[in-house]
């Protein structure tokens, strides 16, 4: 199975390849109001508007460096396209998925939860994301922002 790889503050990370649309460079986004502060805002990707997520916030991660651009990968979600704010793009690496070892028992929530294995490489380990749970936290954020709007009568 093939999957595509990408860096956040130097750590490998992979996402399987037919899961992912597209990579393009950092674009402008809209900020949301009261949304989760991982959400980067919403972009205009070619006349689809698409959800940013900085995985860098989302990680716990420092921020970039000043002037450091990113690249965006558009990845297919339960509910469309999002896009995965990340560092810059690795190698497309053909792996075995019953060589993935699970993430360890003794690993805690939430970086449990985000992932779906770990490939042991000649040059370390990839961690591959479990990228319907980045969204399903993300659509959790939401339902909350409902129940506050409810809870204020602006629903």
């Amino acid at each position: 199975m093939q999957y595509c790889t990408f860096f956040l503050d130097q750590q490998r990370y992979a996402v399987p390849m037919q899961e992912v649309q597209e990579v393009v460079l950092e674009t402008a986004s809209t900020s949301i109001p009261l949304a989760p502060d991982f959400a980067q805002g919403l972009m205009n990707l070619r006349g689809s508007i698409v959800l940013s997520l900085d995985l860098r916030r989302r990680f716990g991660l420092a921020p970039r460096a000043a002037g450091s651009e990113g690249v965006q990968m558009i990845v297919q979600s339960p509910s469309g396209w999002v896009g995965w704010l990340v560092d810059e793009i690795g190698d497309v690496l053909e792996l075995d998925p019953a060589l993935a070892q699970p993430p360890p028992g003794t690993l805690r929530s939430p970086g449990k939860e985000l992932l779906s294995g770990v490939f042991p490489v000649e040059s370390g380990l990839v961690l591959v994301l479990n990228g319907k749970r980045i969204l399903e936290v993300e659509q959790q954020g939401e339902e909350s922002l409902r129940e506050k709007n409810r809870e204020l009568g602006r629903e």
